[in-house]
């Protein structure tokens, strides 16, 4: 037998072809959309290997006319289909990307509002004004992993979803107001949709861990299937995978508010110079509550509780003291608080504390 060796990136010893354990150790050309996914997509981490392993098969594929991946992102809301696109797009950028185009799909239910992005055609109103895609054209298309995004794309009209097929199959569309050619084979097309977002959401509330696990499987393969049913199989076979984002569970949520948490200190040091630092009593209220409140809702109910109940009470104390610049902001539960003068009125209790003095103000 002929011993063939491949150079081994992750030692200095060359291994035999075919070593399998190389093979999977093997780093894929898209770690940094990888990065970008696992810090802003929590608890889905199924989602995120397919998004990776969907655009490793594309620089192998044949069919150079086509968009270089295609997604339809399906599940709740509030679990993280838009924020993959926003990530696929800053982990897009060492490839030349890193730029992102969002067609909320809800402002096309009307056909006649197609116009708007392709240009209206000779002898039609708006025909002088420019369409979305050609202003976005040099600036933004032009890239090599641009991420275009389909919001909600089933709330779109028939219009709509047949401009969509012609991405889908031949990478580009002609702008009906200059004759011009719009190319979208370097683009990286993804669709959101809620249908089948309730059944998902029902069977992860199943308290049995099995039975969760088994309804979940169901509720997904049923997703995909109403899905299918409900676009064109035209549409529907020109995508590189149908991405199923499950109900995001107290331990994904947590993550989730401290990402938010930090994201709202960057803009508050910025801003005002302040720092928030939020108790592990006061995050942990906000999860359950967010949970039940509106479990259906994921991140986003997490962030209107973050902002009504902690970040408003920030921006009234930034914006009407004297001077709050080096001021550290402590919110915590009022469980962990014994020396407040008066009841609190909401779960939380905010301190200022001044870097330059040991002075506490409750407020």
């Amino acid at each position: 037998m002929t011993e063939v060796y491949l150079p081994n990136k992750l030692s200095d010893e060359p291994l035999l072809y075919g070593d399998t354990v190389f093979f999977d150790q093997l780093p894929s050309p898209h770690e940094s959309v990888r990065t970008a996914l696992e810090a802003r997509v929590i608890g889905q981490k199924a989602v995120i290997d397919t998004i990776i392993d969907t655009l490793d098969a594309s620089s192998l594929r044949d069919d150079t006319n086509r968009p270089l991946s295609t997604f339809a992102s399906i599940g709740p809301s509030g679990v993280g289909k838009t924020s993959s696109a926003h990530a696929i797009a800053d982990g897009m950028r060492r490839h030349g990307g890193g730029r992102l185009i969002k067609v909320n799909s809800t402002e096309y239910s009307e056909p006649y509002r197609i116009s708007s992005l392709l240009g209206a055609s000779p002898g039609y109103v708006g025909r002088e004004q420019k369409s979305l895609f050609r202003s976005l054209q040099s600036t933004q298309i032009d890239g090599n992993g641009t991420v275009v995004l389909f919001d909600e794309i089933e709330k779109g009209s028939e219009e709509l979803h047949n401009l969509l097929l012609g991405i889908l199959d031949d990478g580009e569309l002609t702008d009906h107001s200059t004759g011009k050619i719009l190319d979208f084979r370097k683009t990286i097309v993804n669709l959101t949709s809620n249908i089948g977002s309730k059944e998902i959401s029902k069977a992860l509330s199943c308290q049995d861990a099995q039975s969760r696990e088994e309804a979940y499987a169901s509720a997904s393969a049923s997703a995909v299937e109403k899905f299918k049913d409900y676009f064109s199989p035209e549409l529907v076979g020109r995508l590189d995978a149908i991405l199923v984002f499950g109900t995001l569970g107290h331990a994904a949520l947590r993550q989730i508010l401290d990402l938010q948490i930090d994201d709202t200190n960057v803009l508050s040091r910025r801003k005002y110079g302040v720092h928030v630092d939020v108790s592990e009593k006061a995050r942990d209220h906000l999860v359950q509550s967010a949970v039940a409140e509106s479990p259906e809702h994921g991140a986003r109910k997490l962030r209107s509780l973050l902002g009504q109940h902690v970040l408003s009470t920030v921006t009234r104390y930034a914006t009407n003291a004297e001077s709050v610049n080096g001021t550290r902001i402590y919110v915590g539960h009022v469980d962990e608080w014994t020396d407040i003068d008066t009841p609190a009125t909401s779960p939380f209790v905010f301190s200022a504390i001044r870097d330059d003095s040991a002075k506490r103000t409750n407020y």
